[in-house]
C-alpha cells in the first residue's frame, strides 16, 4: 500500500476525501485561504484534518 493510498484511507481523513475527490494532496496550496474555504468540510473537523495533511 502507498503512503497516499494509506493517507487516503486513514478513518479521520476518508471522509475528507470521499467528499474532495479532486483534491490532490501533492499540489495543494494549504497557504490559499479561498482554496481551503472552497474545499468540502461539511460536518468534517476542518483544524484537525488540515494539521494531518500539511
Amino acid at each position: 500500500m502507498s503512503d497516499l493510498t494509506a493517507i487516503k484511507n486513514n478513518e479521520i481523513l476518508k471522509p475528507f476525501f470521499d467528499r474532495n475527490s479532486e483534491f490532490d494532496l501533492n499540489t495543494f496550496n494549504f497557504f490559499d485561504k479561498d482554496a481551503v474555504t472552497a474545499l468540502n468540510w461539511e460536518g468534517l473537523e476542518q483544524e484537525q484534518i488540515s494539521d494531518r495533511l500539511k
